[in-house]
C-alpha cells in the first residue's frame, strides 16, 4: 500500500498555517484602517520648486495612496520650499493647497482634490459603470467634471456616482487607458475605455525592481496577462511565442506536458543542447532567479518582461549572458473582494499526418529496390513476388500480407484537454492579497499517456505600520505525467511512421502478432499491456520579505528576502510481461520473446531544494527636476540535490508493483549528490534630468564554487543613456505628429556560468570486477577500485558576453502609432569546447573541455503598433520582427583541419550539421566515369554526386564541411491583432520563422531503413523514365545514398495562425441581477492555419519520430462574482 510523504505533508502544512495566520492578521489590522487614511497616514517629504501635480505623485508613491485630481490645473501652481517629517497626509495636504483655490477630502478610499469655489457636491446626480475594451470592470478610474476639479473615482465594480450641473462634460481617465469624454443623459452612462499601446504604460519590471516605460533606457520586451490567457496552452512558454521581438520559442514536440525551449536574441555559445542547455535564458520569478516558468499555471501571471541587452540584465552578472525573462505573478487590488472563474475544454488534433503509402504500393517499391541492388529474391525474403503482390491488392491474406493502418489502429483522432481555475483578490489600503488554485489535464493520442497538474498560489502584501511592508509570496504544485513502461510516446509515432503497414496487428485467430521494428506489439505496449511509467512531481516555492521605509532620510529603504524553493520527483518505471506471437508460413503460431520475461521495478527519488537570502538598499528621490534612484544589494544562493536509484526483477506476479515484492537476488541500487553556492553583489544607479537626459549604471560583482581557485569572480558592468528628444524646446513644433521620441544606448559585460561543475577537480568511477585491481596470479582476485576518468582543469570559467545595444522608440498621431527598434551586437569568449577539436585524444583518459571559442551575433528587431477607434469600434495591430545572424569567430581546432571543415568564420547553432556537398543525382555512367571517384564503388545511375571539396578528384570524408548551422531560424516574426465592438472581440496572433532549414535523415529521406516505408514524396523517385525526380532511386543498403549531405536539406519556414479568439462579454444589465460583475464565453483556436513551402510534417517540429505538434480547438467562459 501506498504510503504519503508524511513529513513532507507536516511541513507544507505548518508553511500554509503560518501563512493563515499572517494573512488574517493582516487583514484585521488593515481593517481598521479604513476611513483614516488622512489621519493615519503619515509621511516624510521635502518639496522645492515643483509642480503640485508633482508633489501629488510623489505623495502617491510615498503614501500608497491614491489620488483624483485635474493633472492639468494642479500644473498651474508651483510649490516652493516646503518639508514635512512624519505628519499626517492630511496636514501635508493643507499646507501644500493652502495657497491655491484648491481643496480636498477623502472619499471611497481615495482622496480627491477640487475647487473649493465649485465645492464638490451638484445639483445632479449621474450614476454608471467604467469598462475597459474587452468587457472587464475598471475600479480605481478618475471621473472628473470638465474644466473642474470635482469628481470621484470607481468602486470595485466599476461603479460610480457624482453630482453635475446640466451642461457639465464629464472626463473618465486611469493610467494605462485613453482618457474619454461623455455628456450625461437621463439613464446611467455605461463607459469603455480603450487601453494606451503598450509602449506607452507607465510602469515596466525590471531587475531587482521597476521603471518607468518612458525613462527605460535597456531593451525590454513586455507582454501583459491578457496576452497570455488568450493561448489555451497548460504550458506558459507555449503564450510567448511571436509575441515579443528577440524571443525565440522552439516546440520540440506536442505530447502531454511539455513545453517550449525558449531562446533570446540566437545562439552564443556552443553548448546550446541538453543537458544544461547553456543558450537558455534565466528565469526570475517574483524576484527569485532559476525557478521553472512551466511550473506556474498561466493564470496566475501578471506580466512578462524580457531583458535583451546587458543594461537590463547585467544585475543578474554571471546568469545573464543569454538574456533574462522576468515573470511577475498577480497581486490583489484594493477593493472588495474579486472571485474569478474560469474554465475551459480542449479538442487537439495533429497538425499535419505523415502518409506512409499502403502495403500494395510499399511491395512494388520494396521490390525496385531490391531490383536497383542486385538482390531481390522472393524467395529468400527480399522482395514479393506476384503471387504476393496479388493478395496485397486484393487484402486476401491477412495474416501474412495485411494492410494495418497503424495510425488508426494505435492513435486516437482526437486528445483532450481541460483547464479550470479560481482565484479571489481584493485588499485595502493596508493589505491586498490574491489566492489561487488550478488544475489542468493534458490527454494523449492514445489512452495511456496523460498530464495532470494542480496549482496553489498566495500573494499577500501589508503595511505594518507607516514605514513596514511585508510581502508572503507561496505557491505549490503537483504534477502526475504516465507513459509507456518500455519506450514513450515519441516511439509510438515514430512507429506509425515508419513501420510497414504490410504487418498485421492481430492474427485472425486473435493473438497479437509480434513486430520485429517495434521489438513486440506496439499497440498492446501503447495501451500497458507492457507496463507504464510515471512520474510524480512536486514543488514549493516561498519567498517573504521585509522592506522599511527609513523615516528620517527621504526615498531610503531597506529590505530583506529570504526565498525557499523544494521539489521532489519520484519516477516508477513498472514493465510486465505480455503475449505476442510470430506466424510461420504454414500457419504455425510460436510465442515470441517479448521483453520482460518477467516483471521488473525501477524508482527514482530525486530532491532539489534552493535557498536564497537577499539584503538590499533602495534609494529613490526627487530633487525638483533631478531623480536620482540607487540599489545596493547582497545575494547568497545555496542549492543543493540527491537522487536515490532502486530497482528490482523477477516479481512473482504483474500485478503487485512494489519494490519489496522483486526478488532480492536481483536488486540494484545508485545514488548521486550535488550541490553549489553563489554570493553576489549588485548595484545600480539611476539619474535623470526632467525625464529628458537619463543615464544608468549597473554592476553585479559574482561568485560561485563550482570555478578553481583564482577563478570564482567576476565582475559584470553595464553602462546606458537615453535622451527623450520629444521634451526639448526645438521638437514642440513637431509633436503633434511625434509626441514621443527617445533615442538611447547600452554597454556592458555579462557571464554564462552554466556549465559542467567542479571541472578543475578529478572524477573518479568506481571499477569492479576484471576492471578493478588485483595482484596477480595464476587465478587473480579482483577488488573494487576507483579510476580517475577525466584530467582535471585549473582554468576553466564562465563564459562572457559583451553586448552593445542601440534603440530608438517612438510615437505618432497621438500615440496611435508607434515604433520600437533595436540594434545589437553579443561578442561571447571563452566558450567551452571539447579538447579534441585542439588535441588528439591519445592519453587513455579523457581531456576536460577548454574556454578556447568566440562567437560574435549580430541582430535587428522591430516592433510597431497601430490602435484606433471609431465609435463603438476600436482595433489594434502590433507586428514584429527579428533579423539574427551569428559568425564563429575563434575556434580552437587542429591544423591539419582544411580551411573549408574550419568553425571559424561559419554561423553555427545547437544542432548543426557536416556532411557533403550535393550536386544533383547521377544520370548515366558516363557522368560518374567522367567525375570524381564516388564514395563507394557501387554508385550508379540515380545516385547523389557529390563535390570535390579538396579538388583531389575524388570524393572522402575529407570533401565534407559544415552544411547547416541547425534547424533555428535567422529571421522571426508575429503580429498580434484584434478588433472590439460593443461587447464582441476578436483577437488573432500570427508567428512564423525564415531563412531556417533542416536536415533530414530517417525513413523520411531513407525509406527503407530500419524496416521502414516510403510515403507518398517517396512515389516520385529516380528511374531511367523519370529523370528530373526529387529522390534518388530507391535503396536498402546504399550507403553513398545514406550520407548527411545537402541533398536532404529542406526550407522549413512557415507562417502560422498560432492563434484566433473569438469572445463575447454579456451585458451588465443581464448580470447585474444575478449578482455577477462579469460574463466572458469565448471559443479559441492554436495553430489553427500553417503556410509553408514543407509538407511532409509540421516544420515547426520538422524531426521524425517526435510527437506531433497539436492543433487546439477551446471553448470556455470567464466569470467574476
Amino acid at each position: 500500500m501506498k504510503k504519503p510523504p508524511l513529513i513532507l505533508i507536516v511541513k507544507f502544512m505548518r508553511v500554509l498555517m503560518l501563512a493563515s495566520v499572517l494573512f488574517v492578521t493582516a487583514m484585521l489590522a488593515s481593517a481598521s484602517s479604513r476611513g483614516q487614511l488622512l489621519e493615519k497616514e503619515r509621511v516624510t517629504a521635502s518639496f522645492r520648486n515643483e509642480s503640485l501635480e508633482s508633489c501629488m505623485r510623489r505623495l502617491r508613491l510615498l503614501s500608497g495612496v491614491e489620488f483624483a485630481y485635474n493633472p492639468a490645473e494642479l500644473k498651474q501652481f508651483t510649490v516652493s520650499v516646503q518639508s514635512f517629517h512624519r505628519q499626517p497626509l492630511g496636514q501635508i495636504l493643507s499646507a501644500l493647497l493652502a495657497s491655491t483655490p484648491l481643496s480636498f477630502r477623502e472619499m471611497n478610499n481615495s482622496i480627491v482634490i477640487f475647487s473649493r469655489e465649485e465645492g464638490p457636491v451638484q445639483e445632479k446626480k449621474v450614476t454608471g459603470t467604467v469598462r475597459g475594451s474587452t468587457g472587464e470592470l475598471l475600479p480605481s478610474v478618475t471621473v472628473r467634471i470638465k474644466g473642474k476639479t470635482a469628481g470621484t473615482v470607481t468602486d470595485k465594480d466599476g461603479a460610480f456616482s457624482l453630482d453635475y450641473n446640466p451642461g457639465d462634460v464629464l472626463v473618465f481617465s486611469l493610467l494605462g487607458y485613453v482618457q474619454k469624454e461623455a455628456v450625461p443623459g437621463r439613464g446611467p452612462l455605461h463607459i469603455v475605455l480603450m487601453e494606451e499601446n503598450a509602449e506607452l504604460k507607465e510602469v515596466v519590471v525590471v531587475g531587482y525592481g521597476e521603471q518607468r516605460k518612458r525613462t527605460v533606457t535597456g531593451a525590454i520586451g513586455t507582454v501583459d496577462a491578457k496576452e497570455i490567457q488568450r493561448s489555451p496552452v497548460v504550458k506558459a512558454s507555449d503564450a510567448l511565442a511571436g509575441r515579443v521581438p528577440g524571443l525565440i520559442a522552439v516546440k520540440n514536440a506536442g505530447g502531454p506536458g511539455r513545453g517550449s525551449d525558449l531562446y533570446i536574441r540566437g545562439f552564443s555559445t556552443f553548448n546550446s543542447g541538453p543537458p544544461l542547455n547553456s543558450a537558455a535564458p534565466l528565469i526570475v520569478i517574483d524576484g527569485i532567479p532559476g525557478r521553472n516558468l512551466d511550473m506556474l499555471d498561466p493564470s496566475e501571471i501578471d506580466n512578462v518582461s524580457v531583458l535583451k541587452d546587458a543594461s537590463a540584465s547585467s544585475v543578474y552578472g554571471a546568469r545573464a549572458a543569454n538574456g533574462v525573462i522576468l515573470v511577475t505573478t498577480k497581486k490583489g487590488n484594493r477593493g472588495q473582494p474579486a472571485i474569478t472563474l474560469n474554465s475551459g475544454v480542449v479538442m487537439q488534433k495533429p497538425t499535419r499526418q505523415y502518409h506512409i503509402l499502403d502495403s500494395y504500393n510499399y511491395a512494388l517499391l520494396l521490390n525496385e529496390a531490391h531490383k536497383n541492388e542486385g538482390t531481390f529474391n522472393p524467395a529468400a525474403g527480399r522482395g514479393y513476388n506476384d503471387a504476393d503482390l496479388q493478395k496485397l491488392r486484393d487484402k486476401s491474406d491477412p495474416d501474412q500480407l495485411a494492410d494495418t493502418d497503424w495510425y488508426d489502429e494505435i492513435l486516437n483522432k482526437q486528445a483532450l484537454q481541460t483547464q479550470h481555475n479560481l482565484s479571489v483578490s481584493g485588499g485595502s489600503e493596508k493589505t491586498r492579497y490574491y489566492a489561487g488554485a488550478g488544475y489542468a489535464y493534458e490527454g494523449g493520442l492514445f489512452d495511456l499517456v496523460n498530464f495532470r497538474r494542480y496549482n496553489m498560489r498566495l500573494n499577500l502584501e501589508s503595511r505594518i505600520g507607516k514605514n513596514l511592508v511585508f510581502n508572503l509570496n507561496t505557491a505549490g504544485m503537483v504534477s502526475k505525467a504516465r507513459d509507456m513502461g518500455a519506450f514513450d510516446a515519441d516511439y509510438v509515432v515514430k512507429f506509425a511512421m515508419q513501420s510497414p503497414r504490410i504487418y498485421p496487428n492481430r492474427f485472425s485467430n486473435g493473438l497479437y502478432n509480434y513486430i520485429p521494428s517495434a521489438r513486440g506489439n506496439m499497440y498492446l505496449m501503447s495501451r500497458g499491456d507492457n507496463g507504464t511509467r510515471t512520474t510524480s512531481f512536486n514543488l514549493f516555492t516561498g519567498s517573504l520579505s521585509l522592506q522599511y521605509n527609513i523615516p528620517f532620510v527621504e526615498g531610503l529603504s531597506a529590505k530583506g528576502t529570504l526565498a525557499y524553493d523544494k521539489q521532489h520527483t519520484f519516477a516508477k518505471r513498472w514493465l510486465t510481461p505480455y503475449a505476442a506471437y510470430t506466424r510461420d508460413a504454414a500457419g504455425n503460431y510460436f510465442p515470441a520473446n517479448t521483453f520482460p520475461a518477467k516483471a521488473e521495478l525501477r524508482e527514482t527519488y530525486y530532491q532539489y531544494q534552493t535557498v536564497i537570502s537577499e539584503l538590499s538598499l533602495q534609494y529613490n528621490r526627487y530633487f525638483g527636476k533631478h531623480h536620482v534612484s540607487g540599489l545596493l544589494l547582497f545575494n547568497h544562493t545555496s542549492e543543493a540535490a540527491d537522487s536515490l536509484i532502486a530497482a528490482r526483477s523477477n516479481f512473482s506476479s504483474p500485478a503487485l508493483d512494489q519494490l519489496n515484492l522483486g526478488d532480492p537476488t536481483q536488486a540494484t541500487n545508485a545514488g548521486t549528490a550535488g550541490q553549489r553556492g553563489r554570493i553576489g553583489y549588485v548595484g545600480r544607479l539611476t539619474y535623470n534630468f526632467s525625464e529628458k537626459y537619463l543615464f544608468e549604471f549597473n554592476f553585479r560583482y559574482d561568485g560561485s564554487n563550482i570555478f578553481p581557485p583564482g577563478h570564482q569572480y567576476g565582475f559584470f558592468p553595464s553602462v546606458s543613456a537615453g535622451w527623450r528628444i520629444s521634451e526639448e524646446p526645438f521638437f514642440k513644433p513637431a509633436l503633434g505628429v511625434v509626441p514621443s521620441l527617445k533615442l538611447r544606448g547600452s554597454y556592458g559585460l555579462a557571464g554564462n556560468d552554466a556549465v559542467f561543475p567542479y571541472q578543475f577537480l578529478s572524477t573518479y568511477n568506481l571499477s569492479q570486477g576484471t576492471g578493478g585491481y588485483s595482484f596477480g596470479g595464476a587465478s587473480p582476485q579482483y577488488s573494487p577500485g576507483l579510476n580517475e576518468t577525466i584530467l582535471p582543469n585549473p582554468d576553466f570559467t564562465w563564459e562572457k558576453t559583451r553586448i552593445g545595444n542601440i534603440g530608438l522608440d517612438a510615437a505618432f498621431l497621438d500615440n496611435r502609432f508607434t515604433l520600437e527598434t533595436d540594434y545589437f551586437v553579443k561578442h561571447t569568449y571563452d566558450i567551452l569546447i571539447p579538447p579534441t577539436q585542439i588535441i588528439a585524444s591519445t592519453l587513455g583518459i579523457s581531456l576536460p573541455p577548454q574556454n578556447a571559442a568566440e562567437v560574435e551575433s549580430r541582430g535587428v528587431e522591430l516592433q510597431l503598433g497601430y490602435n484606433d477607434r471609431r465609435g463603438a469600434l476600436s482595433w489594434r495591430v502590433r507586428p514584429n520582427a527579428t533579423f539574427l545572424r551569428n559568425k564563429v569567430l575563434k575556434y580552437a581546432q587542429a591544423t591539419s583541419v582544411p580551411a573549408w571543415q574550419r568553425v571559424e568564420g561559419r554561423s553555427v547553432s545547437f544542432g548543426s550539421v557536416t556532411g557533403y556537398t550535393a550536386q544533383g543525382i547521377y544520370q548515366t555512367e558516363e557522368e560518374i566515369k567522367a567525375g570524381p571517384t564516388p564514395l563507394y564503388p557501387n554508385v550508379k545511375p540515380g545516385d547523389i554526386r557529390y563535390a570535390d571539396i579538396d579538388g583531389d578528384n575524388k570524393i572522402t570524408a575529407a570533401d565534407r564541411s559544415l552544411i547547416s548551422k541547425g534547424a533555428y531560424p535567422n529571421i522571426l516574426f508575429g503580429a498580434d491583432m484584434g478588433v472590439y465592438w460593443k461587447g464582441i472581440e476578436l483577437n488573432l496572433l500570427w508567428q512564423g520563422v525564415a531563412d531556417r532549414e533542416t536536415h533530414f535523415s530517417g525513413t523520411i529521406a531513407f525509406p527503407f531503413s530500419g524496416d521502414g516505408v516510403p510515403a507518398q514524396q517517396h512515389l516520385d523517385r529516380w528511374t531511367p523514365e523519370n529523370k528530373g525526380a526529387s529522390f534518388p532511386r530507391l535503396w536498402i543498403n546504399n550507403q553513398n545514398n545514406s550520407q548527411n549531405s545537402t541533398f536532404w536539406l529542406r526550407n522549413t519556414s512557415y507562417l502560422r495562425l498560432k492563434n484566433l479568439e473569438l469572445a463575447y462579454n454579456l451585458p451588465q444589465t443581464w448580470l447585474r441581477p444575478i449578482g455577477l460583475s462579469r460574463v466572458r464565453v469565448y471559443v479559441s483556436g492554436l495553430n489553427l492555419l500553417t503556410f509553408s513551402s514543407y509538407k511532409l510534417t509540421d516544420p515547426e517540429i520538422s524531426a521524425q519520430g517526435a510527437y506531433p505538434l497539436m492543433r487546439y480547438y477551446n471553448a470556455g467562459a470567464t466569470v467574476n462574482f
